[in-house]
C-alpha cells in the first residue's frame, strides 16, 4: 500500500444516476428530513496510533458540535454513534456500525460521517479509496477502512432505504466514486470535502458548513425562502470551501436521492444585495476576504475567513469578490500533487468560483486531473 496522501479538497458534482447505467427503482420523493427516523454513525480522527506527525489540532474541532447538531435537531441520542480518535479502531468501527445497522428499520435513513485523513491508491485507471482509522497501519493494507467496505456493511444490515454520506478527509469525493458502481436498492447522497484527486487544507470549515445547515442558519438559506435543502446545503457549502480553502467539494445523489429534502427551517431570512462571500474593509484600512453572518439597521456583521475576526460594517466597506478565472481551454504549467508538486503542462477543462480542473498532458487517461486554486497554475505559451 501507498503512503497515504493527507488531503481535502471539493467538486460539486451532479450526477444522473441513468447515465451510469442504474437499473434500480427510483424512491418516492420525501418532502422533509425525519431526524425521528435518522441513525447517525460519526468517526473523528485527530490521533493516529501508529503516525503522530499525521496528528491534527483538536482546537476548534466541529466533529462533536455536528453530532450535538443532529440530536438537538430530533435524532434520538440511542441513534447516535460517535466513535472519537482512540475509540476509532477498525475493529471497533465495524462492530458498533454492524450492530447500529441491524437496529435500523424499513423507512428509516441513515447519516455516515468520518473526518480525519483518507487517501487511495491507485492501479492503472482504478482507484482504490480508504480511510485512516485510529490504528491504521501503513505496513499493513488490511488495517485501513476501506470505502468498499462501508457500502457493503450497509447494504449487507441497514434495512432503511437512504444513506447520506459525508466525509471530511483526503480525497474524500472517492465516495461519490464508489457509489455510482453500486447496485442496490439503497438511495445514495454524498456531500463531501474534496474531490477524489485533490489534497485539503485540515481545516473544520467543511463540518462546519453542515452544522450550520442542518440546524438552520439562515446564511444557509441561500434563496431566502424560510428553508434549508439539501441542495442548498451542498451549494453552500461548495462556495464556502472554495472561497475559504480553494478546495472544490464534490454533491452527487444516486437512485432517486431527493436532492431537495428540506432538512431545517431558519428562525429567520436573511436577504443580502451580493454573495454572502465579499471584501470588507478592515479599520486598518485593507480589504480581507470575508463572510456576511447578518445584517441589522443597513449593516453587516462579517467575519474574516483569515483568523475569524468579526466587525460590523457599512455597505460601503463591502464589495462583491472576484476570483482570478482562466478560461477553458487555457494551457498552464499546474502543480501536479500526484508527481510531488512538480510543475507539469497542462490545460484548464473547467473552471469555477476561482478554481481550474486541469488535465496534464502526459496524462491522458486524466488520473492525475485536478482542481487547482490561482496559486498553483501560471500561464503558458503555446
Amino acid at each position: 500500500m501507498s503512503t497515504p496522501f493527507f488531503h481535502i479538497t471539493r467538486i460539486v458534482l451532479i450526477v444522473c444516476y441513468a447515465s451510469f447505467g442504474w437499473t434500480a427503482t427510483a424512491l418516492e420523493k420525501p418532502t422533509s428530513w425525519e431526524p425521528q427516523r435518522t441513525w447517525v454513525f460519526g468517526i473523528g480522527c485527530t490521533v493516529w496510533k501508529h503516525d503522530r506527525s499525521m496528528n491534527m489540532p483538536k482546537k476548534g474541532r466541529e466533529d462533536t458540535e455536528l453530532m450535538e447538531t443532529f440530536k438537538a435537531r430530533g435524532v434520538p441520542d440511542d441513534h447516535v454513534v460517535f466513535l472519537k480518535d482512540k475509540e476509532g479502531t477498525l475493529e471497533q468501527i465495524q462492530s458498533s456500525f454492524k450492530k447500529l445497522l441491524k437496529r435500523t428499520k424499513s423507512g428509516d435513513m441513515l447519516i455516515f460521517y468520518f473526518q480525519g485523513h483518507g487517501s487511495r491508491d491507485l492501479d492503472g485507471r482504478k482507484s482504490t479509496y480508504y480511510f485512516c482509522n485510529y490504528d491504521c497501519d501503513d505496513d499493513d493494507e488490511d488495517s485501513f477502512l476501506y470505502v468498499k467496505d462501508v457500502y457493503d456493511m450497509i447494504e449487507t444490515y441497514f434495512h432503511g432505504n437512504r444513506a447520506l454520506m459525508l466525509a471530511d478527509c483526503c480525497m474524500s469525493g472517492g465516495m461519490a466514486i464508489v457509489a455510482r458502481t453500486r447496485h442496490t436498492n439503497i438511495a445514495y447522497a454524498c456531500l463531501n470535502s474534496t474531490y477524489a484527486h485533490d489534497s485539503s487544507s485540515g481545516g473544520w470549515t467543511y463540518t462546519d458548513a453542515l452544522a450550520r445547515g442542518f440546524r438552520g442558519d439562515p446564511v444557509v438559506d441561500l434563496n431566502a425562502n424560510g428553508t434549508v435543502d439539501l441542495g442548498e446545503l451542498a451549494d453552500y457549502t461548495g462556495q464556502r470551501m472554495a472561497f475559504v480553502e480553494t478546495q472544490k467539494s464534490v454533491f452527487t445523489t444516486f437512485n432517486g436521492f431527493d436532492e431537495h429534502m428540506r432538512i431545517a427551517a431558519p428562525d429567520h431570512v436573511l436577504k443580502l444585495p451580493m454573495s454572502r462571500f465579499v471584501e470588507a474593509k478592515w479599520d486598518d484600512g485593507y480589504w480581507y476576504k470575508a463572510e456576511i453572518m447578518e445584517e441589522k439597521d443597513g449593516k453587516y456583521h462579517v467575519v474574516c475567513t483569515d483568523d475569524g475576526d468579526e466587525l460590523w460594517v457599512s455597505p460601503k466597506k463591502i464589495r462583491e469578490w472576484e476570483a482570478k478565472q482562466y478560461e477553458v481551454g487555457t494551457l498552464v504549467m499546474a502543480r501536479c500533487e500526484e508527481d510531488d508538486d512538480k510543475w507539469r503542462p497542462g490545460r484548464v477543462v473547467r473552471a469555477w468560483y476561482g478554481l481550474h480542473y486541469v488535465h496534464f498532458e502526459d496524462d491522458p487517461r486524466g488520473t492525475k486531473s485536478a482542481w487547482e486554486s490561482p496559486d498553483r497554475i501560471r500561464l503558458r505559451k503555446k
